[in-house]
């Protein structure tokens, strides 16, 4: 790209190796003269700028119009044309959770109580610690009941519920970032007989599955957010729609990149969904705790 001048010094001034031509064959730096003008400073930024579009949204076109393509495109090692998973990943996880956070996380949660329906939830908890004795010995059964009973007696119930739901929303990115390797995990018990796929590939699969969301999901929610201002209800029919598309998807995409039968692979697209969301209750059920707990 740069038309800049070449440094006589033929050392990398990044790792130190002899560079006898323009680009440095270790670590593929260019061996320019480093101090650059303000216009070579804005001709890099447009260029990295509409580099990153073109690969992101050709990317993101393969993704949607053929499933299981770049999985098997990546597996394959051809990378270079495609926006990388683990970038896109970040770029479209961050992007959808700014939205979510932005525009449709709860502020403040209204509870409808008085302070003698609290007094009395907190005498029925209390009285229920005699028939969970036996399981004092589970410390974070433990701490996760006497919160509960703190919440549910307090004079300011309302607002720590608030702030125990405002936490625990902000880790789920957490949540989908520990569910990844569990359920590549998963689908490597699933398809631990096909030769020639590594751990790694069911997680590059898994990534571009959850990249797919994020943008679906995006989507969705800037329906939710539009029609309602054009005088338009049909939210409902476009999440249903769009649902059942999400898993026609993920079917074709275990078909295509796995490469097996359609009943076997219908099979197993019903066992890892079920391990999945089996999967996501026992793991929301544990950083809801591990909330309650830290608040």
């Amino acid at each position: 790209m740069s038309e800049r001048q070449a440094r006589k010094d033929h050392v990398c001034l990044n790792c130190g190796t002899t560079v006898p031509l323009r680009y440095c064959g270790l670590c593929g730096q260019e061996n320019i003269e480093p101090h650059e003008n303000f216009s070579n400073i804005a001709a890099h930024f447009l260029v990295d700028i509409f580099h990153f579009d073109s690969k992101f949204f050709a990317t993101t076109k393969y993704l949607f119009i053929r499933p299981g393509f770049l999985s098997k495109e990546y597996s394959l090692g051809k990378r270079e044309s495609y926006f990388h998973p683990i970038r896109m990943y970040l770029f479209t996880s961050a992007l959808f959770f700014f939205v979510f956070f932005t525009f449709f996380a709860p502020g403040e949660v209204k509870i409808e109580a008085n302070h003698s329906a609290a007094k009395a939830e907190h005498q029925q908890m209390e009285n229920q610690n005699s028939a969970l004795q036996s399981r004092e010995s589970n410390w974070m059964f433990e701490s996760v009941r006497k919160k509960m009973i703190e919440i549910s007696s307090g004079g300011n119930s309302d607002h720590m519920l608030a702030s125990i739901i405002d936490k625990f929303l902000h880790k789920l990115p957490y949540l989908l970032f520990v569910s990844l390797p569990m359920y590549a995990f998963y689908l490597s018990l699933i398809y631990r007989r096909l030769k020639g796929v590594f751990y790694s590939d069911h997680a590059v699969f898994l990534i571009h599955i959850y990249i797919f969301t994020f943008i679906l999901l995006l989507f969705i929610m800037a329906m939710v957010l539009l029609l309602p201002r054009i005088g338009v209800d049909i939210t409902w029919f476009i999440f249903l729609v769009l649902a059942i598309y999400a898993a026609v998807y993920v079917y074709l995409a275990m078909l295509r990149f796995y490469k097996q039968g359609r009943v076997k692979t219908l099979i197993k697209f019903i066992l890892f969904n079920l391990l999945s969301m089996i999967s996501l209750l026992v793991l929301f059920g544990l950083f809801f705790a591990i909330t309650l707990m830290l608040t």
